[in-house]
């Protein structure tokens, strides 16, 4: 997926072309550093306070400088935005531990490389999605709930299920986690359950729709979520940055749980409070 023409680097924007490959960034030799996913509708990078205050909070744990001015971050997004001329789009950022050092037993990274990418909105359609379900087949970690660059687990978990769009996954006591690339949520009557955990991504999608619940006429419950209650919901759905929410077709062994009128119902709710959250936004 190509980016557009102006990138930001550090506080800058600048032309991508100006950017020269990280041969020597530890983000890019070992994984070592973040990103955040975040969608652009009307100008607006949704949620972007939510995301930079993930990245802030993220970057204390990985011990990677982080103290760029939040306020000065805000303006070169936008106008990353304004030069790109992008209404719709998805905004990458980046986060790393800078170039390695001479001598790796001195990690002395005290200059970060931060990055951000404008991309196209992909606009073919991807769900409903036909959805694996998976014991895990890597040991999780606290570091999991962390958006690293170190993704090869998803990558791979992904890769061990081809005949699937995505792969729910459960750990070795069978309580439910999330899938490869987002968190899931089951619905029953008008109650919504998702997993909890310190062994899951806490998507920000994920935490705005359940403070919006309630403003839907639902009810919502955070919680371990045994493989066995699976045949217990009714409607099945997925949350992540890129999509919003993502519906499902079927589910592996377990006839009928799919995405049917309830969570169009929350799909659409969803889409409206965007909608307004983006025509705010733009007016700010």
């Amino acid at each position: 997926m190509s980016v557009y023409p102006w990138v930001l680097k550090n506080t800058d924007v600048i032309e991508s072309e100006s950017v020269s490959f990280p041969f020597d960034d530890c983000g890019f030799l070992y994984g070592y550093g973040l990103f955040e996913t975040i969608r652009i509708l009307n100008k607006t990078p949704l949620f972007l306070s939510e995301h930079l205050g993930r990245l802030q909070y993220s970057s204390i744990i990985m011990d990677l400088v982080f103290d760029t001015d939040i306020d000065q971050i805000n303006r070169s997004i936008h106008t990353l935005i304004e030069k790109n001329n992008i209404e719709n789009g998805v905004l990458n950022l980046y986060l790393t531990g800078g170039n390695r050092p001479d001598s790796m037993y001195e990690l002395g990274l005290e200059m970060p490389f931060f990055l951000g990418v404008v991309r196209e909105y992909p606009v073919a359609p991807l769900d409903p999605l036909l959805l694996g379900v998976r014991h895990a087949s890597f040991q999780r970690i606290s570091l999991d709930h962390l958006k690293t660059m170190a993704s090869v687990k998803n990558i791979l978990e992904k890769r061990l299920a081809p005949s699937f769009n995505d792969v729910l996954l459960y750990d070795s006591n069978n309580i439910v986690l999330e899938t490869t690339t987002a968190n899931v949520f089951f619905v029953k009557g008008k109650t919504i359950c998702t997993p909890k955990g310190t062994g899951i991504l806490q998507g920000i999608t994920r935490n705005f729709l359940i403070s919006k619940c309630n403003d839907y006429g639902f009810s919502v419950e955070e919680r371990d979520i045994p493989v066995s209650e699976l045949a217990d919901f009714d409607e099945i759905f997925l949350t992540n940055a890129l999509r919003g929410i993502l519906l499902i077709e079927t589910t592996e062994g377990y006839d009928g749980l799919s995405s049917r009128d309830l969570v169009t119902t929350i799909k659409q709710q969803y889409t409206a409070s965007i909608d307004v959250l983006s025509q705010v936004s733009s007016l700010v």
